[in-house]
């Protein structure tokens, strides 16, 4: 397990959750920039490139307390700990806890933090619509109205380079209210960004007959892979935009699946008419990939990946396009911006040279699918160098 350092002379408290070059996780409590102890946790990730931090809305600046690998802080009736989880089942890539105690029923049932944040989109998780659990789609019920944080600005995959994989930083689930009796209840949980606001609303018939102290179990988790899954029907294959960085030749390309069976997978890369996917660029070099995850990946070496040869132009519009041979084939995605279209075609002729138009209007998902690819030989890209 990571352990929390006190940084020299302030009020704050560091860990690396994740000490991966290629995907650095570093996670602090307190503000940095301050010498009083402020009740606030900030998460960065690929060497802060991009980041967000909650805090607690209050005037207290008492002190906080490092005991048994929590970081502890107490107001007038409320107190904060903060601690990481290492991977487990649960969580297969980590994550950490920021749990918010309350000694005696609060005269509001809203608890109030701000956020502030770089580079980052926030997409709150609604519930599936019933069309789309009839059609096989799953939500969690923890994954119910979470929150999925992505790169604001499309990450490019290099050989060698920093693993952005989709551009997933990691995901807010929904909080869970606990008495002391055990009861429970979930919570709201509302971002607004803008207005830098993160609120979670508590049911009041909850509070009005809970046992006190009550504790949430607020969990940021560290995973890259979409929350939620879906499957399609044979003879449909679905195509998802994404913007090139610089030049380069895509190398490979991976997707987030799996198959109780070892069924197959096609993808391919295609163009775009500045709306929809247009002409085919290239697809995985030995045509069908073979599922052999039976269950929900949890690690890089679990996703499908197959080798791609395709010239990328700098900063352009492509569409990847996925294939499935058998219904039961699911498939890892979070509700986002990513522009989703579904077209009719036999599993045997994908991928067709040039698209057409949708058979079906577009959804706003992101897909846990991604290429890496290497740079033209006259582009700088940032690279990861091992010293010994």
């Amino acid at each position: 397990m990571a352990n929390w350092e006190k940084e020299l002379g302030k009020e704050t408290w560091k860990l690396k959750a994740k000490d991966d070059v290629k995907d650095r996780i570093d996670i602090i409590v307190g503000d940095d920039k301050q010498d009083d102890f402020i009740p606030q946790i900030k998460m960065e990730r690929w060497d802060n490139e991009v980041n967000f931090s909650i805090r607690l809305i209050t005037d207290k600046k008492n002190t906080a307390t490092l005991t048994n690998k929590k970081i502890e802080w107490n107001g007038d009736n409320i107190g904060l700990e903060w601690f990481n989880v290492d991977a487990n089942k649960e969580y297969p890539e980590g994550a950490y806890k920021f749990e918010y105690i309350i000694n005696s029923k609060p005269l509001s049932n809203h608890i109030e933090f701000s956020i502030t944040s770089k580079g980052l989109n926030f997409y709150k998780q609604l519930p599936l619509t019933q069309v789309q659990i009839d059609n096989g789609w799953k939500r969690p019920e923890n994954v119910i109205n979470s929150y999925a944080i992505y790169c604001a600005d499309k990450k490019t995959n290099f050989e060698n380079g920093k693993i952005y994989r989709s551009g997933k930083f990691g995901h807010i689930f929904r909080p869970r209210i606990i008495d002391s009796d055990g009861n429970w209840t979930w919570g709201d949980l509302d971002i607004d960004v803008q207005n830098k606001t993160y609120i979670v609303t508590i049911p009041q018939t909850f509070l009005d007959t809970a046992v006190y102290p009550i504790r949430s179990n607020d969990t940021f988790g560290y995973t890259s892979i979409g929350a939620s899954v879906q499957n399609f029907n044979v003879g449909i294959f679905e195509c998802e935009n994404f913007t090139s960085g610089i030049a380069g030749v895509a190398s490979s390309i991976k997707i987030c699946v799996y198959d109780p069976n070892p069924n197959g997978v096609k993808l391919a890369i295609y163009t775009s008419d500045g709306t929809n996917a247009d002409t085919l660029v290239a697809n995985s070099s030995s045509g069908e990939l073979t599922i052999t995850r039976t269950t929900k990946p949890t690690t890089d070496a679990h996703w499908t990946s197959g080798s791609i040869s395709a010239s990328i132009s700098a900063t352009t519009e492509y569409f990847l396009a996925s294939s499935f041979e058998a219904n039961a084939t699911q498939y890892a995605f979070d509700s986002g911006d990513g522009n989703w279209d579904y077209y009719t075609l036999a599993y045997s002729n994908f991928p067709p040279g040039d698209v057409g138009s949708p058979s079906w209007a577009s959804y706003y998902i992101t897909g846990s699918l991604y290429v890496t690819y290497a740079a033209a030989a006259d582009a700088w890209i940032p690279r990861v160098i091992f010293i010994d």
